[in-house]
C-alpha cells in the first residue's frame, strides 16, 4: 500500500495484536477499521464520528484514501478530547491515518496526561493515543537507522 501523504511503500506492522501499516519514508501511520475496532471496541459499526470519540469530518484534507477503489478522499477529524490532534479518516473504509507530526504530538499529549492525571483520567481514547505512540515510538523516524522527526520537517 502506498502512503497517503508521501507515496511511499508502507509496511505491515504487528504490535500487541494489532496490525498497521506504516511508512518508513514519512513515519505515518495507517489504522484499517478492523483495527481500530479492537484498539477501542465501543467504536460503533457505521461511522467513527457519530460516538463522540472523533470530532465531525471536515472535508479539508489534501490526501487519499490509499485502500478504496478511486481513492476518494481523506476528511480530516481530531479526537473530542484532544482537538489540536489532526487525523485523516476514509469516510468509505472507516480507516484511519495519522500523519508523523501528530504521531509526535500523541507521545507530548501523553505525557502531559501523565503528569496532569486528574483532569484527564477519565479519557475515552486512551487506548487509541497509547497504541498510536507505541508505534510510533517502535516504527517512526527517530531509531536505529531512520531519520529523527526533526530531520522530516
Amino acid at each position: 500500500m502506498d502512503c497517503p501523504h508521501c507515496r511511499s511503500d508502507m509496511r505491515a506492522v504487528v504490535r500487541d495484536g494489532v496490525s498497521a501499516d506504516v511508512c518508513d519514508a514519512c513515519g505515518g501511520i495507517w489504522l484499517d477499521r478492523e483495527e481500530l475496532l479492537r484498539v477501542v471496541p465501543r467504536l460503533p459499526t457505521p461511522d467513527p464520528p457519530d460516538d463522540g470519540l472523533f470530532s465531525e469530518p471536515e472535508l479539508s484534507s489534501p490526501r487519499a484514501c490509499p485502500r478504496c477503489e478511486g481513492a476518494p478522499p481523506l476528511y480530516e477529524v481530531s479526537l473530542a478530547e484532544v482537538p489540536d490532534l489532526q487525523l485523516d479518516t476514509c469516510q468509505s473504509c472507516k480507516a484511519l491515518f495519522v500523519p508523523f507530526e501528530e504521531a509526535e504530538a500523541v507521545g507530548r499529549f501523553l505525557k502531559w496526561q501523565l503528569d496532569e492525571p486528574d483532569g484527564m483520567a477519565g479519557l475515552v481514547s486512551t487506548p487509541l493515543l497509547q497504541l498510536l505512540h507505541v508505534l510510533a515510538d517502535s516504527y517512526g523516524p527517530g531509531g536505529d537507522d531512520r531519520p529523527s522527526w526533526n530531520d522530516l520537517t
